[in-house]
Parts: structure tokens; C-alpha cells; sequence
């Protein structure tokens, strides 16, 4: 009988876990692409999860298999959930979406995101601003994404940033929802990048 019960015990922390972990895997993809002056996401996440956060944000159940709206619902809730700053705008960005696909039980998100200052955003050598997020950090990109966790406060996600040659990570949660990018971190992940290049073109 202990024997059948530690097996019952493990199975069930097993089945945690395995939930736990599908609640976190939510991925945010952000590209800057610098000739339109606007960021690009592509946000993949559970389905099922995007359909209770929505209908605890609206009050009403939403579906998105047979909302009529789905997007336009989408697009008004992404605007009260994400958005891109340099740490000190007064006002939030504009989006502007792109469109939605459901694959099995994972939603991808598609739309670009006009910063109210995106004249900042150019590549540029000037020193960076301070971030009203982390008054200790010098912050030129701030990603708050607070997607989900209204109906589950243990999401976690992966926030995956490129801005001009650099690639950079960083999570966002209910304890951090901004990912800070500091322009120390954007310069270092170029050099990287560059110095790569250049040590395959001298080999070749």
C-alpha cells in the first residue's frame, strides 16, 4: 500500500509539472526593422490560455474558434498588455495588427508596434536614458509583456529581441513583467556577432 501511494504521489507531481511547464512556454519573438520605424512581433502562445485571460479581461467567455471578431478582440487586448519603450514615454505606442493562427492548441500572434518615440529607436551612438522601471540601469529598450498573467500569474516568457545585428533574450513574469535591454547589452551582442563574421571570413 506505501508503495502504491509514493508511485500516486510522484505521477501527480509529474502531471504538475508537466502543466506547469506548458503554462510557461510562451515565447515573444520583437525584430526593430529600422526602414518602416516599427517593431515586428510574431508571440506564440497556449490557446487555451489567451482564451481565459481574454474572457477574464472582458467579463464574457471568449472563443476563438467561433468569435467572428477574434481579431479585432485580440488587437484590443494585446493594446492593454504589451508594449515598447525606452523607459521614460509618457504615452504608449500604437499596434498594428497583422492577424492570428491557431495551430492545434498554440496561437500565434502577428502584429507590429509603433513606439510613441520611435524616433529614438534609430541605431545610434548617443549615450542611453534611464529607466523609470530600474532607476539603477541604463535601459534603451523596455518590453513589458503582461500577456496571461491576469488568469495565470506563473506564466513566464521568453522574450527574444534582434535590433539591428544584435540578438538578445531576457523573461518577463509577474514578479519582472519588463525585460530591460541596456544598450551595454546591445553593443556587446554586436561585437559578438561582428567578431564571429569576421573569424569565419578568415578562415574561409
Amino acid at each position: 500500500m506505501r508503495i502504491l501511494f509514493t508511485v500516486l504521489q510522484l505521477f501527480a507531481t509529474f502531471c504538475s509539472s508537466v502543466q506547469a511547464h506548458s503554462d510557461h512556454s510562451q515565447v515573444t519573438e520583437v525584430e526593430w526593422n529600422s526602414v518602416s520605424g516599427r517593431f515586428e512581433i510574431a508571440m506564440k502562445l497556449r490557446a487555451v490560455a489567451v482564451e481565459d485571460s481574454v474572457s477574464a479581461q472582458k467579463g464574457k467567455r471568449f472563443r476563438l474558434e467561433s468569435s467572428l471578431s477574434a481579431d479585432a478582440i485580440l488587437s484590443e487586448w494585446m493594446e492593454k498588455t504589451f508594449h515598447i519603450g525606452t523607459g521614460n514615454a509618457s504615452q504608449a505606442g500604437k499596434i498594428r495588427w497583422a492577424g492570428h493562427e491557431l495551430k492545434l492548441h498554440t496561437l500565434w500572434l502577428y502584429f507590429e508596434y509603433l513606439p510613441f518615440e520611435s524616433e529614438q529607436f534609430a541605431l545610434r551612438s548617443s549615450p542611453p536614458r534611464r529607466s523609470r522601471y530600474r532607476k539603477s540601469a541604463a535601459v534603451d529598450i523596455c518590453i513589458e509583456n503582461k500577456c496571461l498573467l491576469n488568469a495565470y500569474p506563473e506564466t513566464i516568457h521568453l522574450v527574444k529581441l534582434r535590433y539591428g545585428q544584435s540578438v538578445l533574450q531576457a523573461h518577463c513574469s509577474q514578479q519582472q513583467p519588463v525585460a530591460d535591454f541596456s544598450t551595454s547589452q546591445i553593443e556587446t551582442s554586436r561585437r559578438v556577432i561582428n567578431h564571429g563574421t569576421s573569424a569565419k571570413i578568415r578562415n574561409e
